[in-house]
């Protein structure tokens, strides 16, 4: 959709319906994708669910989209979290977010081999703009989880051979804090960001005595 002009706007699923509600109609979202088991009750626009979504994008022409979409068009909007009154969309052009993603690899060096691990939600913008689209960028694979699990992020981790993963502190605590944290294979991790909160000495410790560093 946003090669074609469309804009995408994440909503955040632990809102209750009428924030969801507002946020659509706020936005002037047309079409609503449902994931999994929700059904989209009481929310406007057309519905689509992921199931269909996603034979929708397996039917679609399979030569090159041609379509006049330029740098300063709105790409995203990415609602806040509304703490101190009805959340506010932030509209971010395709430039923003293109540049945001050459700002983190001008720090963080992206191969085009990156497996990355994206399992916090992607209505957080650190998600999104700083894990999955320069991983996409590049030209690596990512690995979209519905939520955060310690047993499921191990696994992937050594099945999939992540090198990169987001989380905030609590998510990282929760692997360090794991039975399986002193015996994984956590060797083809290469960059470890984090953010959202103060990152505890102890944390970074843990981390240091098993190889790893946070960006």
């Amino acid at each position: 959709a946003v090669l074609l002009g469309g804009v995408f706007v994440p909503l955040n699923t632990r809102r209750a319906a009428p924030e969801l509600r507002f946020v659509l109609d706020d936005s002037g979202a047309r079409v609503v994708v449902l994931g999994g088991c929700q059904d989209g009750g009481g929310l406007p626009g057309r519905h689509l669910t992921q199931d269909a979504f996603e034979e929708l994008i397996a039917g679609a022409p399979a030569g090159p989209l041609d379509e006049p979409v330029s740098q300063d068009d709105i790409c995203l909007i990415m609602y806040t979290s509304g703490t101190t009154g009805r959340p506010k969309g932030a509209m971010l052009t395709h430039a923003n977010l293109i540049w945001n993603a050459v700002n983190l690899l001008v720090d963080v060096p992206l191969a085009h081999d990156e497996v990355t691990l994206v399992s916090a939600p992607l209505f957080h913008i650190a998600a999104l703009a700083q894990t999955l689209v320069p991983t996409v960028l590049k030209g690596g694979r990512a690995l979209l989880e519905p939520s955060f699990g310690v047993d499921r992020t191990f696994d992937l981790v050594e099945s999939e051979r992540v090198t990169m993963m987001f989380g905030v502190p609590s998510m990282f605590a929760a692997l360090a804090g794991s039975p399986r944290w002193a015996t994984a294979d956590l060797s083809s991790l290469r960059h470890l960001l984090c953010g959202g909160a103060p990152v505890p000495e102890a944390l970074i410790r843990a981390y240091r005595e098993r190889g790893l560093t946070f960006l």
